[in-house]
């Protein structure tokens, strides 16, 4: 198996065996009638088939150590590759001829140095090939949570919390069971929208092969568009049913509705518009799709469920909205900003469609670093105490999100769509503490400066300069590109 790199031709050890033990004699014994490299490459012949894949090409090490014969490739489909010794690179399970597959997954290097042989290794240890997590079909279950698309439901659920904690910290009226119902309508709402987003994206022709984000489900064959529709008819229809049992009148009914049409109208499609001639009207391809996260994930929930709990809506409040509101933008600007080639191609205009990909990392910088500016201008204008502002401590978070998304390109941009449903649930837990809490967040805060600055406490002066110290660093790494934690790639070594 070290000669021929697969795991099922290389022979028994009773065929290969005899063969490696005379052309070894034979190329010590008398080396100008054999050499180690025909040796080698006659009992391969003998006991390996050839399997076809391209040639890679390899950078060997500049100055390879003074071994005969090994640090140089032999004929195809075999040649010397030690990916655990100095000769090539090393650490790197890469193979170096025709003979391997390079979408099959490598042993680990340190499964490959315990096998040496005469001083050298075969690269091609090939394992069974893993399939891919967006290739596999996942369980009925399964498909039907990925399609519910459960990493981002915090953008419903992280307002309605701030308006009831709002309601409380400045009325101390808030009615867990009102709040708790509307956030109920509220992602009911949101997976209803995912649902019939899934459905009509495929029948419109938006999800394809091309597709560079998280798999969609009936785009993959997973769940049928017939399934899909009935699905998301279904959840906003008990949405409707639980949105209207709240209460709240004329005026929250009409929000109720204008929810539910909403989420169908988002991306439109031939179901259920058509029934009543708006196929075509599709928020979502006209490019108001920010608009529309910041108007129903923003405004609606925040100032809804303040207003179920108190009957009024307050300036606070529609600040709170606005805050709210750009971290959801936020999220469809980076969903924009990754599928921008797709969407061009169906006609699908998104602000990253109309106006470039350099004005929408632009839009995202700007609604990611928008609420960290609203809150101190609120706090001035004496909307809110200064302990409210406890979220500001959480502002390299965006920070490191912003960098992420103005570097990154295509299918890697979806670690910065959860990325930033993150930064807004920091930066939402903050602001629940402080609006719960704001005499200990005080409290916290004054002490804090008193043994900083005035009564210097040698202990947490360390920790804040030991803080400090590994922050730069890690910040620097990243600026260079590296990867904060371990810097170093793996060629560069030291054994």
């Amino acid at each position: 198996r070290d000669l021929c790199g697969d795991r099922e031709t290389g022979g028994s050890i009773a065929r290969a065996m005899p063969g490696l033990v005379v052309a070894s004699l034979a190329a010590l014994a008398s080396p100008l009638l054999i050499t180690g490299t025909e040796a080698t490459s006659a009992l391969q012949r003998r006991v390996c088939r050839p399997v076809r894949a391209p040639q890679t090409s390899l950078r060997p090490f500049k100055n390879p150590p003074l071994l005969p014969d090994l640090h140089r490739p032999l004929s195809p489909p075999f040649c010397w590759h030690t990916p655990a010794s100095p000769v090539w690179r090393r650490r790197r399970s890469l193979p170096c001829s025709p003979t391997v597959d390079p979408s099959l997954k490598l042993e680990s290097p340190q499964k490959i140095a315990t096998r040496r042989t005469f001083g050298v290794v075969a690269a091609s240890q090939q394992a069974l090939p893993s399939p891919s997590k967006e290739g596999s079909e996942p369980g009925t279950v399964k498909a039907w949570v990925q399609a519910i698309r459960p990493k981002t439901l915090s953008a419903s659920l992280m307002p309605v919390l701030v308006g009831h904690a709002l309601a409380y910290a400045e009325y101390r009226s808030a009615d867990v069971l009102t709040s708790a119902a509307f956030w109920l309508f509220a992602v009911l709402t949101q997976i209803g929208t995912n649902l019939h987003n899934d459905y009509a994206d495929y029948v419109l022709g938006a999800d394809t092969e091309r597709r560079v984000g998280p798999a969609r489900a009936t785009q993959k064959g997973w769940i049928s568009p017939g399934a899909m529709k009935r699905a998301a008819t279904g959840t906003l229809l008990v949405a409707a049913a639980v949105g209207l049992s709240i209460g709240g009148g004329l005026p929250m009914a009409l929000v109720i509705l204008a929810c539910i049409f909403g989420a169908v109208a988002y991306t439109g499609g031939p179901y259920p518009l058509g029934a009543i001639g708006l196929e075509k009207l599709s928020i979502a391809y006209a490019g108001l799709g920010d608009i529309f996260t910041m108007f129903y994930f923003g405004f609606v929930p925040v100032l809804s469920t303040y207003w179920l709990n108190t009957g009024t809506i307050s300036p606070t409040a529609i600040g709170f909205s606005i805050i709210m509101g750009s971290f959801a933008s936020a999220i469809i600007t980076v969903n924009n900003l990754r599928d921008a080639e797709t969407d061009r191609v169906i006609g699908k205009k998104t602000s990253a469609v109309r106006f470039g990909k350099a004005f929408a990392r632009k839009e995202y910088s700007l609604l990611i670093t928008a609420p960290y500016i609203l809150l101190p201008i609120m706090w001035l204008l004496g909307w809110i105490p200064a302990p409210w502002l406890l979220p500001l401590a959480a502002i390299m978070t965006a920070y490191l999100e912003d960098r992420n998304v103005r570097k990154n390109e295509g299918s890697k941009l979806n670690k910065s769509l959860f990325g930033t449903a993150r930064v807004q649930i920091i930066f939402t837990f903050l602001q629940l503490l402080a609006m719960y809490s704001p005499d200990q967040v005080r409290q916290g805060s004054r002490d804090f400066y008193e043994r900083m600055f005035v009564h210097v406490d040698p202990i947490l002066a360390g920790q804040l300069k030991a803080a400090i110290f590994f922050g730069a660093v890690y910040w620097q790494r990243q600026m260079r590109g590296q990867d904060p934690l371990y810097p170093y790639a793996p060629e560069n070594d030291m054994d």
